[in-house]
């Protein structure tokens, strides 16, 4: 990585990529510490500390703080995330929108277009939502009707300004442009959180102990990483063997390979799950109707994970349950999205390829969904192991810590799509100063 690095900033038009991206988030987030015209950042960040939950915490660690400040990136790029996940989903419903999403580089353009419609549709309706229930909680100071509109128009430019700087870095700079704001906001708020975790671990310890504890954490932290990087990078090889292609030698091609991700469905099944336990919380925070009692008041604490491990009320624990329910379902849920077997089959089969030892045709498709669903249990237990580990310790040692397995899996999946992509770039341009030589 460190060579690849170098490489890069060696070269002038990778670095000139580089730069610009660079130049975008420093952008972003001198922009994300101004509030909105009339707004008191103070107020909003005294109402986080009182009423933090993870829904919340979850909400500001993918604005990268926005959302404290009340910034005109309050709500960051997720409206558009959940636009792409809205609009994917609404695909293998809605048979038109699939053909056109499977119509090639056409079909792409219409459907990012559709996509960018629904994103700002979603920006008006959340920021509408927060602007009234604020203003009902009293944390906003203004006329009511106007305060709205004016809230609304500036959170929705926001995240209009935040989608065509993620256009930007998408067609002129290297990597996916969401991707990344999204990577920066959450590193943003990384060095704050591990500096809380620390400082809780070597709290009311002796220096000895406060050590261990730290040094136990970073040990964890690191295994973490690594199942991380291996399942974001690991794949199972799909062997297949042509046998109407000739090599250049004249001789019958031997087999081939289709890499297949050990984490095919990757961190969505934790975001929607994450997002699915949060809304509730999320309601409830806007509202300023707290957790009530009775039934409410049990699904919400339910819904919390520093309640999991409560044992004066183990009945909380049963959100742990739900949520590790719901990581499997939208892992299995989400992987027919991401992986066609039906269409890997049929694009062996025209290309004069097959899998050895399997007929062609159904048996082939059979066998490639079988090689993915195996995959995709891997790749769940995974995502469990990562995402519930730091839970479990933190809510075994009475910790309140924010950094979760969710931001580590984005951080580093970014991190080393974009390394990939500069690879890419540099082995491009090698080729083509090899194919340029005189």
């Amino acid at each position: 990585m460190i060579n690849t690095i170098k490489q890069a900033l060696t070269t002038r038009e990778i670095r000139r990529k580089l730069e610009l991206m660079v130049f975008v988030i420093f952008i972003t987030r001198v922009i994300s510490m101004i509030p909105v015209p009339g707004i008191d950042a103070s107020v909003f960040k005294q109402w986080m500390a009182v009423n933090s939950n993870d829904a919340l915490n979850l909400f500001s660690a993918f604005t990268g703080g926005s959302f404290e400040n009340f910034s005109m990136f309050a709500l960051g790029i997720t409206p558009l995330i959940t636009a792409q996940i809205v609009v994917q989903l609404l695909g293998s419903v809605i048979p038109s929108l699939g053909k056109l999403q499977k119509k090639g580089e056409h079909g792409q353009k219409v459907t990012k277009k559709i996509t960018n419609i629904v994103g700002i549709v979603l920006a008006i309706v959340q920021s509408c939502c927060m602007a009234i229930g604020f203003n009902k909680g009293g944390l906003i100071n203004g006329n009511g009707v106007l305060c709205v509109i004016l809230i609304t128009t500036f959170m929705t430019a926001g995240t209009g300004i935040m989608m065509w700087l993620a256009h930007i870095l998408d067609e002129k700079a290297i990597g996916n442009g969401v991707s990344i704001l999204l990577m920066a906001n959450i590193l943003s708020r990384m060095p704050g959180q591990f500096a809380s975790l620390f400082k809780s671990l070597a709290k009311d310890k002796s220096t000895p102990i406060a050590v261990l504890s730290i040094t136990a954490a970073i040990l964890i932290f690191a295994a973490i990483i690594i199942v991380i990087i291996y399942m974001t990078e690991g794949y199972h090889p799909l062997h297949v063997q042509y046998s109407q292609k000739m090599s250049q030698s004249g001789e019958d091609a031997e087999t081939g390979l289709i890499p297949v991700k050990v984490g095919i469905s990757g961190v969505m099944p934790v975001i929607f799950a994450s997002s699915l336990m949060a809304i509730p919380q999320l309601i409830a925070a806007i509202a300023g109707k707290g957790y009530g009692s009775g039934l409410s008041k049990i699904v919400l604490n339910m819904m919390s994970q520093k309640n999991w491990f409560d044992n004066d009320n183990p009945v909380y624990g049963l959100g742990l349950l739900i949520y590790l329910a719901l990581i499997v379902f939208f892992a299995y849920f989400y992987l027919p999205i991401t992986f066609n077997a039906a269409e890997v089959s049929d694009n062996i089969r025209r290309s004069g390829g097959f899998v050895p030892g399997i007929r062609a045709g159904e048996d082939t498709e059979q066998y490639i969904q079988y090689i993915s669903r195996r995959l995709t249990s891997i790749g769940v237990v995974m995502l469990i192991c990562v995402t519930v580990i730091p839970i479990v310790i933190c809510g075994a040692l009475g910790l309140n810590s924010t950094i979760g397995g969710t931001s580590l899996i984005i951080v580093i999946g970014v991190i080393t799509e974009t390394v990939q992509q500069i690879q890419l770039e540099l082995a491009g341009r090698n080729y083509c100063g090899i194919l340029c030589r005189d």
